[in-house]
């Protein structure tokens, strides 16, 4: 990531020219999802009919889970019925709520299609980590068509590639600047469905063997 290179690059006083950022992919199986159904887009929200936030990952307090279950309180007092839908062991600290659906974890290597089903599901994943080198659930979240929702921190902001759909907020924002965006981009539900079409059309983009190749190449060129 960015963060890292600089870091390498000031730090230690290694010559730029010899520093490459290889962001990587999601960690999903590409044959399984090229045998798999069609990615979709969830339906509007409604009063009876919930926003979906998701959160994915095994550390709910670094990964700003209770900075995003206070964005979904947020949204429900402004009369946007939203849930906090977690992939992760449960513990201690996450809280109980009508808000949140705990769904604990999911192992990808052994019900890889209810992790793709669930993901996709949600109208935005989040991630406001206090501290985060290289995360992957932005990039998967992303190959699967779903838009992100993080702030920028360490290595966060180099998993919002070029043509990404989401919104990479200023470090540690206010939640309610974080819900008003989530407004304006689902009224008019049209201007968020469009979008979400448009991110599944470069989803496929994001893989490791994309990435490797452009290891590859530098390689080749060192």
């Amino acid at each position: 990531c960015k963060w890292a290179a600089d870091s390498v690059i000031k730090d230690y006083g290694i010559n730029p020219q010899k520093v490459h950022i290889i962001v990587g992919g999601p960690n999903i199986n590409e044959d399984f999802l090229k045998k798999g159904k069609k990615l979709t887009c969830p339906e509007e929200p409604t009063k009876t009919n919930p926003l979906i936030i998701g959160f994915l990952g095994k550390d709910w307090a670094r990964k700003g889970g209770k900075f995003t279950f206070e964005v979904v309180k947020h949204l429900n007092s402004l009369g946007i019925f939203t849930i906090l839908r977690v992939i992760g062991k449960r513990n201690k600290d996450i809280p109980n709520s009508k808000l949140m659906e705990h769904l604990g974890y999911i192992d990808k290597n052994k019900d890889l299609n209810k992790f793709i089903n669930e993901i996709n599901s949600w109208h935005f994943s989040s991630l406001f980590s206090y501290s985060e080198a290289s995360p992957r659930s932005n990039l998967e979240s992303l190959r699967l068509g779903v838009p992100i929702l993080s702030h920028d921190i360490g290595g966060i902001s180099s998993t919002f590639i070029n043509n990404y759909y989401g919104h990479l907020f200023r470090p540690f924002p206010p939640i309610n600047e974080v819900t008003e965006w989530i407004i304006s981009e689902i009224k008019p539900y049209n201007n968020y469905y469009q979008k979400r079409l448009a991110l599944k059309e470069i989803c496929d983009q994001i893989t490791w063997t994309k990435e490797l190749l452009k290891m590859k190449e530098i390689l080749a060129n060192t």
